[in-house]
């Protein structure tokens, strides 16, 4: 899943950004009426270039800031619509959100956009357990990903993530899933191969650094599970219930000696964080005071080695606000 940053955020900016546009307006539902001037220059300072990174091996240059599709909807095609403008080329969904309407407002968006080239699209293959002979594995990823496609109105898809959340490393060593995926690659469905990892994360990326096969993975990385000794617990209880800091600080080395592409998630995501959180900012951060706190931790997630691009989730108006001055910073 992609960073969801929280409704609730610092009041650094939001009278500027938020002037002048309808409360309403900001909601998602909404965001495909907004003006088409809707980041105007006092709203997000004009002549800044977004800023690329080459994604490891994949030798794609992408955003730093990937538009992180969980709560991307038709109806709110306009967010991505701007975000590509304003120079965001990385779109990071998967199959099942929003049960593929993710997908599928990627699809009313791209038909209308005339560089799809100049576009680098993630999808997730969530859920899909493959099951029989090597040609029924093959049959159905090949199902799965023309599902993608055809969702996104496009002929390809960039990277395409399977398995989607591993715990664990044998998830990784399916041998029919991984022909499938060269087969769907040779047929010119897919260009690259990706993972995701929520919890056991560390033990499943190294074992991905190692084996090779993969170009790109996406992983918990924030300023927590890389200081977890001054972090803290991270928060419990409620509907964000506390989750996993691992130090992934050894797995950066390793992955970027090997020039594997690293996406980060959960950067400034609550359960990820922990008491601890605000002070180590502070220490990172000395006397900053021109970024919010969701941008210090993205930026905290950037300036990791071997990081390429941080993944933030955008329902908003002010998502996208922050991720484009962040990335353009």
């Amino acid at each position: 899943m992609s960073t969801s940053p929280s409704s609730e955020r610092d009041d650094l900016g939001r009278r500027t950004f938020l002037k002048g546009v309808a409360a309403g307006a900001v909601g998602l539902g909404l965001s495909g009426a907004l003006p088409r001037d809707l980041l105007a220059e006092e709203e997000v300072p004009s002549g800044g270039t977004m800023k690329t990174r080459v994604l490891g091996r994949t030798k794609v240059p992408v955003s730093v800031v990937a538009y992180g599709g969980g709560g991307l909807r038709p109806d709110g095609v306009r967010l991505l619509q701007v975000a590509v403008e304003k120079g965001i080329n990385f779109i990071d969904v998967a199959n099942s959100y929003g049960g593929g309407k993710a997908e599928e407002a990627v699809g009313a968006f791209l038909p209308g956009y005339p560089h799809r080239d100049r576009l680098f699209i993630n999808t997730k293959l969530s859920g899909l357990k493959p099951q029989g002979s090597a040609k029924q594995v093959y049959d159905q990823f090949e199902a799965k990903v023309r599902q993608s496609l055809a969702r996104m109105k496009t002929d390809y898809v960039d990277l395409v993530m399977w398995p989607h959340g591993a715990q664990r490393v044998e998830f990784l060593k399916h041998e029919a899933a991984r022909d499938a995926m060269r087969k769907l690659r040779e047929k010119g469905l897919v260009r690259f191969f990706g993972m995701s990892s929520h919890e056991n994360y560390k033990a499943v990326c190294e074992a991905v650094v190692d084996d090779g096969f993969y170009d790109v993975f996406l992983t918990v990385i924030n300023i927590c599970t890389q200081n977890v000794a001054d972090a803290g617990q991270p928060k419990s209880g409620g509907r964000r219930p506390g989750r996993p800091t691992e130090d992934t600080t050894a797995l950066l080395k390793k992955a970027s000696a090997k020039n594997i592409g690293v996406m980060v998630m959960k950067a400034a995501k609550g359960g990820y964080l922990s008491s601890g959180t605000d002070a180590l900012l502070a220490k990172a951060f000395p006397g900053e005071s021109s970024l919010s706190r969701h941008q210090r931790l993205y930026r905290y997630a950037l300036n990791q080695e071997g990081v390429h691009t941080d993944v933030i989730g955008i329902t908003q108006v002010l998502h996208l606000r922050e991720a484009i001055q962040l990335g353009c910073a």
